[in-house]
């Protein structure tokens, strides 16, 4: 059983091949012509997604999967060039109003480095179309230096409408 204020749940292979690679090829060429190599500008790094149907597929599945309730606040499509990195880190209010829970959807593995890391020693080198699924308010979490290639990955953020 999942502990939702304490767990990363990670979902292998959550979205096949195919459609990854889609997002894949979307996000690449949307960065490739608009990425001003601004390391840290998280608006620069980041693009919205406005289609609702990746979103609805991955809210359903993980409704399904761990009975809870969610909204969706915002969802986007995020560059991790080479060199970028996030240190351990919780989202607050101040920083990310009304979002309990996060999800990362990977669109790619062709890079070094970049894996995912919290707090408690969980480090996970995702495979493409890997799903996971935390509360970034509780788990302080962050990004490994990306040392080779550009990391791409969807990122929800995420509203439990409904508390287990």
């Amino acid at each position: 059983m999942i502990n939702l204020q304490k767990d990363v749940a990670v979902f292998k292979n959550f979205l096949p091949l195919q459609e990854a690679q889609e997002h894949f090829n979307f996000a690449k060429s949307y960065f490739l012509n608009s990425y001003k190599n601004e390391m840290q500008d998280w608006e620069s790094r980041t693009k919205v997604i406005e289609d609702p149907k990746p979103i609805n597929l991955v809210k359903e599945y993980l409704e399904n999967e761990l009975n809870v309730k969610l909204t969706c606040s915002q969802a986007q499509y995020q560059l991790w060039p080479e060199g970028s990195e996030s240190f351990l880190h919780r989202h607050t209010a101040l920083n990310r109003e009304s979002t309990d829970f996060n999800s990362l959807l990977y669109l790619n593995n062709d890079y070094d480095g970049g894996e995912f890391i919290t707090e408690h020693g969980f480090v996970l080198k995702p495979e493409i179309g890997d799903l996971t699924f935390f509360n970034g308010m509780n788990i302080a979490h962050g990004v490994k230096p990306v040392l080779k290639n550009n990391r791409y990955t969807m990122i929800f953020w995420w509203i439990n409408t409904v508390v287990n």
